[in-house]
């Protein structure tokens, strides 16, 4: 048992470091999202709290939590960005899913280390309204999504 325990610790503390650092500005990143609209990451996100959300297509916990996305844009009030490790296929037939609205954006797992420092999947980074982030975490569903909330430092 004590074994276990030192194990759920030492993940939790690798997970903690991933991801850009707390009260580090969201970079000023040009992307392309499925619908072929080009725009700054940076510019995007600033005036709303907004959630940028990592993803994988062929990462099972990744598309549970995409069901979630929608009731966290809606009723949590972010505007949220989707990053996705997939085919551009992938990511339109999802968008058409779900009628998301907000922007789907490609990128692969050492693009999304090498930007955002992300490691681990799914996975989100909470930013405020000037776009510094606030909070960070692997996720898994929308009350997961809460705690990150609950736990953000402006």
């Amino acid at each position: 048992m004590r074994h276990a325990d030192s194990q759920s610790i030492k993940t939790v503390k690798k997970t903690a470091d991933t991801g850009l650092p707390l009260h580090d500005e969201v970079p000023a990143l040009d992307v392309i999202d499925s619908g072929f609209r080009k725009f700054c990451v940076q510019e995007y996100i600033r005036g709303a709290k907004s959630a940028l959300f990592f993803v994988s297509v062929t990462c099972i916990h990744c598309v549970d939590l995409l069901p979630y996305l929608s009731e966290i844009e809606e009723q949590r009030q972010f505007r949220i960005l989707l990053f996705s490790a997939g085919e551009r296929e992938d990511h339109e037939a999802m968008v058409d899913f779900f009628g998301w609205t907000f922007p789907v954006v490609s990128m692969n797992s050492s693009e999304m280390k090498a930007l955002f420092q992300v490691e681990y999947l799914p996975f989100a980074i909470v930013a405020n309204e000037q776009g510094i982030v606030s909070s960070k975490g692997v996720l898994y569903n929308a009350n997961d999504f809460g705690l990150l909330v609950r736990h953000s430092r402006e």
